[in-house]
């Protein structure tokens, strides 16, 4: 099972933090409530301890970089925990004989774990950022993390957009969210819209996309609208 770590929001006006030290590396095991990093905010320093037990798996930003409250910092996994799922699955059963008969989403389902399907996947590797379209407008796209859940069937992708001049969007902008399939065919898409008015130079997203499958390739990329 996989739990994320995130920088909580420590006063109501509070939208980022910069991570100052990771006290843990990737591989190395934590305990529920260890302090395994320290952030700056705008007001203090202040240290993030673990929500659970496990191993740290991914470090998803690193020493000197920031990144919007919410979004997810690094992740912790307990490899001996499967997570909760909806599916009542014999170990017999095989991967092939679960997807024919609609038990599980689509054709891509080896995401199996002693027997048993795993309720988050981490997908955030299939993300591909189209950074040509990024520096046309004047924004990146950061912290990208994406998951998949097995029982409805939605890509989760959360990030933070940044402005490249300061504060300010040259026109009303919309983060495209595209799945694919292995022939490139759109198997699901969706949108998050920002207005220049209230744009503030960084603005955090959640963007949900219903596939029927695990698409082989994520497309995230700012259009303007």
């Amino acid at each position: 099972m996989k739990t994320s770590v995130s920088i909580p929001q420590l006063t109501w006006y509070m939208r980022e933090g910069k991570i100052i030290q990771w006290y843990k590396s990737v591989g190395e095991e934590v305990k529920k409530g260890e302090i395994i990093c320290e952030i700056e905010t705008d007001e203090s320093f202040a240290e993030l301890s673990a929500p659970t037990d496990g191993v740290l798996s991914q470090i998803l930003v690193e020493s000197g970089n920031t990144a919007a409250v919410h979004i997810p910092i690094a992740v912790i996994t307990r490899p001996d925990v499967i997570s909760p799922t909806v599916y009542s699955v014999p170990r017999a059963v095989t991967n092939e004989a679960l997807s024919a008969r609609g038990d599980i989403p689509g054709p891509k389902s080896d995401n199996l774990k002693n027997g048993a399907p795993m309720e988050n996947q981490d997908v955030t590797h299939l993300i591909e950022r189209l950074e040509l379209f990024e520096e046309r407008i004047g924004v990146g796209l950061e912290g990208l993390f994406a998951k998949w859940n097995l029982s409805t069937g939605a890509i989760r992708v959360t990030g933070e957009i940044h402005a490249h001049s300061g504060t300010v969007i040259p026109k009303d902008l919309k983060i495209v969210v595209s799945t694919h399939d292995d022939s490139g065919r759109v198997i699901g898409v969706n949108e998050h819209y920002l207005l220049k008015d209230k744009f503030f130079g960084l603005e955090a997203f959640e963007i949900s996309v219903k596939t029927s499958s695990l698409p082989s390739k994520i497309r995230l990329y700012p259009k303007v609208w």
